[in-house]
């Protein structure tokens, strides 16, 4: 609580050096106050100030004009009134946006709105000084109604420019108005069973599997963030629903050092993420290890009510498949010949390395990651949690070439929102979604089977992107109901192919089990051991 008690005065201060104290509480709007509430009101007022000035100007074109018999610059007239309503629709637009950011206390959001209204702004007053002193049919009442408006998108700009001040001077309290509750942190802790909050939401999104969220989060995973060297310059990867760091984590006798990775997440970000994040923390301690996913290592999760929580994981040397296909294409030998996958004596028993060729990729590699892949899911559904995301962009590669899962607890988590379906304009991973989930947000294991057939058409396309001339609509959906596949990609032949088709069956029902899938695969593996009378010379690099 002294924590809390100290950033909550330093803010206090600056409020006081903004206007706070009474001698010069009028230097600062809304009395030096915190603005977060005013900005909300002010936005709020702002959509309605503009709809109003709308109805003056048009009031001013249809009544007023016609009472004029002459008027100078008659062919600038139109792009005035053109001029106009676009500018105050575009106030309509920022103000909403200014509110958005105002409810997350986002000081970029602030500052692009701030800058864009005062340009624009500017030049609606630069027109608006032209207009009244150069076009003569300008009305008493209009001219007093447009100085008013006038006066108070300058007053707009401050409150606005005060709070972005705010927003960067207290950036320590900008985290403590997101914190947890207590009941908040004792629900993570202890599970929903031992939780007194009354507030808990049903799913939205009908997800099967296991239910974590009545589960204690395991203690035992706790590491003391004195172990971790974190520099925020060892950045593996940042996208919207976190960040993940390469760094060391020490032994608690300090004679070994391990690499590992650090997953956290902004405080910029809404709650909701957070308590995804939480989600997933909770899912990998109670899953347990497995050589295809990537395994908890431990947590520290001391500052959580601070919103500061930060997951240690297995790290991976080469990050996902997604990037490192695309890296390497240019290393990879195809092993299909007459529609069949064939095997070179030069490659290496390890099935990754040609002689003298590093980070070379070959048809038995996207083989084995399928099979190893297929593993992973498998022993996940045996565990009942449902990935929700499964891509090549969650596929990591470690330094011997075995690939483990990722992220399958955080998207299952953020689908039981709306948060997931629409954030930031973003929209969900449609084209790896089956069309139930599409349609009914209904989630399964099934559902991760359709998209462990686009995941491996990624693979055997060398990471291509699926469905690349489409974007989202209902007419995609339709379209997948109606039978649109993708197609066969290079590098896979007919019978591999097949199996992607039976992933995309619309009938849940229908798709094979992960069981079945990794069987597959390793059954391709077991039939193609080295042959000693293979010519190298017979397959080239593609």
């Amino acid at each position: 609580m002294s924590s809390v008690l100290k950033k909550a005065k330093s803010c206090f201060v600056f409020q006081r050096s903004r206007g706070f104290l009474p001698n010069r509480k009028f230097l600062s709007p809304c009395l030096g106050f915190f603005l977060q509430g005013s900005v909300k009101a002010i936005s709020i007022c702002d959509v309605i100030m503009n709809i109003y000035m709308m109805s003056i100007h048009t009031f001013g074109i249809v009544f007023v004009l016609p009472q004029f018999d002459h008027v100078n610059f008659t062919s600038v007239r139109p792009i005035l009134w053109t001029f106009r309503y676009f500018y105050f629709g575009t106030n309509i637009g920022l103000s909403v946006l200014l509110y958005k950011a105002a409810s997350k206390r986002n000081v970029k959001l602030c500052q692009i709105q701030l800058i864009v209204s005062a340009t624009t702004y500017l030049a609606w007053f630069i027109l608006f000084i032209v207009h009244t002193f150069y076009i003569t049919f300008i009305n008493e009442l209009i001219l007093i109604a447009y100085s008013f408006f006038s006066a108070y998108k300058l007053y707009y700009l401050w409150v606005v420019f005060e709070f972005v001040r705010e927003l960067k001077t207290c950036s320590d309290f900008n985290g403590l108005l997101g914190r947890l509750s207590d009941d908040e942190v004792q629900e993570f802790l202890k599970g929903h069973e031992h939780c007194k909050r009354t507030d808990i939401n049903v799913a939205e999104a009908q997800v099967e599997g296991e239910t974590y969220e009545h589960k204690p989060y395991k203690v035992n995973f706790e590491i003391s963030l004195d172990r971790l060297n974190m520099d925020s310059s060892m950045l593996i990867g940042e996208g919207q629903f976190g960040t993940v760091l390469k760094t060391t984590l020490k032994s608690e006798s300090d004679l070994e050092v391990q690499t590992v990775a650090v997953k956290t997440i902004s405080k910029n970000q809404g709650v909701g993420f957070f308590k995804a994040l939480l989600m997933e923390l909770k899912i990998l301690t109670h899953v347990g290890q497995h050589e295809n996913i990537v395994n908890l290592i431990g947590a520290c999760t001391s500052n959580i009510q601070d919103r500061q929580v930060y997951i240690i994981v297995e790290f991976c040397l080469y990050g996902c498949l997604q990037n490192y296909l695309k890296v390497n294409r240019g290393l990879f030998f195809n092993f299909i010949r007459k529609g069949q996958i064939v095997q070179s004596k030069y490659v290496i028993n390890d099935g990754y390395s040609l002689a003298g060729v590093n980070n070379a990729i070959t048809t038995l590699d996207l083989v084995k990651w399928s099979a190893q892949t297929a593993r992973g899911m498998e022993y996940l559904a045996l565990k009942k949690v449902v990935h929700g995301d499964l891509a090549a962009r969650n596929v990591l590669l470690t330094h011997d070439k075995t690939v483990k899962i990722a992220d399958f607890g955080l998207s299952r988590q953020l689908y039981n929102s709306k948060t997931y379906v629409k954030i930031e304009e973003q929209l969900l991973p449609y084209k790896w979604l089956p069309v139930e989930s599409l349609l009914d947000m209904q989630f399964s294991t099934k559902s991760d089977v359709w998209s462990y057939g686009v995941t491996i058409w990624e693979f055997f396309s060398l990471s291509t992107t699926p469905y690349p001339s489409h974007v989202w609509s209902n007419d995609f959906v339709q379209q997948l109901q109606n039978g649109m596949r993708l197609e066969q990609p290079t590098y896979c032949t007919k019978d591999i192919y097949s199996v992607m088709t039976r992933c995309w069956q619309v009938d849940p029902a229908l798709r094979p089990a992960f069981r079945e899938l990794r069987e597959y695969f390793d059954y391709i593996l077991s039939q193609h051991t080295l042959q000693e009378d293979d010519e190298y010379t017979t397959y080239t690099n593609v």
